[in-house]
């Protein structure tokens, strides 16, 4: 075996580095050599929102995701209340084919840019994502332009397409994002507010039977206080007796938690 080992001694870098060999023309990745992955550059990105650049001409306006993720349903918004840039005073040669004023009732969602001399989707530019570069012709309706008017009968129903193509998934998203009460946040504040209006009423009702109690010296509590007693004792039997006179008082108890019924003397 000892004639397969090198004798460090004769090696010319024996006493020298520790460090493997490099070749110079091999790059080693960041990530071997504990270096951290680069940071995006965020300063492509639009912090701050400008009511300026809400520009009608399609061709100028800037794409929704330049602008800061904070931002883009306020930019959203602002493009909702102008709506879809649909000028009418289009000029073209005479004879040639151009941008047909029909095509407004026919697409409601189809915009026109003067400058450009194109055409584009109101609701792609709104809500669809950017896609791939290989992918042909994903941004001709909310980015570069539509222009191909000799096939127009066939190019403006492919872009709306079936049912879960990407300009219907974005008419959905534009109808949910317009009707904020779906939200998740709007359903969860509607259902606090109820409770809220719920426990109310329980603690209004329960304090009104508290105070009649007291003022007339008689105890609240029962031997039996289970919903099968026949006497659950004056608090809860006053309330009982509320409830089948109160139709929002019964509600309240009936709906409300569990553990907000204002009648236990544990907590």
């Amino acid at each position: 075996m000892r004639r397969f080992l090198v004798d460090r001694r004769t090696c010319p870098d024996a006493g020298g580095s520790n460090e493997p060999e490099r070749h110079p023309n091999i790059e080693e990745p960041h990530e071997a050599l504990g270096h951290p992955k680069p940071e995006p550059n965020m300063d492509n990105f639009t912090s701050e929102f400008d009511p300026n650049e809400i520009v009608c001409d399609l061709a100028l306006r800037k794409q929704i995701y330049e602008y800061a993720p904070e931002i883009q349903d306020q930019v959203r918004r602002a493009y909702i209340l102008k709506g879809p840039s649909q000028p009418t005073n289009i000029l073209k040669d005479p004879g040639s084919r151009g941008f047909s004023l029909g095509w407004y009732k026919k697409y409601n969602w189809l915009e026109y840019s003067e400058s450009k001399d194109a055409g584009y989707c109101f609701y792609c530019f709104l809500l669809k994502q950017p896609g791939r570069a290989q992918h042909f012709g994903y941004d001709v309706f909310n980015k570069t332009g539509w222009r191909d008017w000799k096939h127009a009968y066939k190019a403006l129903p492919e872009h709306v397409d079936g049912v879960g193509s990407a300009h219907n998934k974005c008419v959905q998203k534009y109808g949910d994002f317009k009707n904020q009460r779906q939200s998740v946040q709007r359903v969860l504040n509607r259902a606090s507010k109820q409770s809220e209006e719920l426990y109310q009423t329980c603690l209004t009702s329960t304090l009104r039977c508290s105070r009649y109690l007291l003022k007339q010296g008689i105890s609240f509590r029962g031997h039996d206080e289970s919903s099968s007693s026949l006497n659950k004792g004056n608090l809860r039997e006053l309330i009982d007796f509320l409830k089948d006179n109160n139709e929002e008082v019964r509600n309240a108890y009936d709906r409300g938690g569990l553990n907000c019924k204002v009648t236990s003397p544990d907590i």
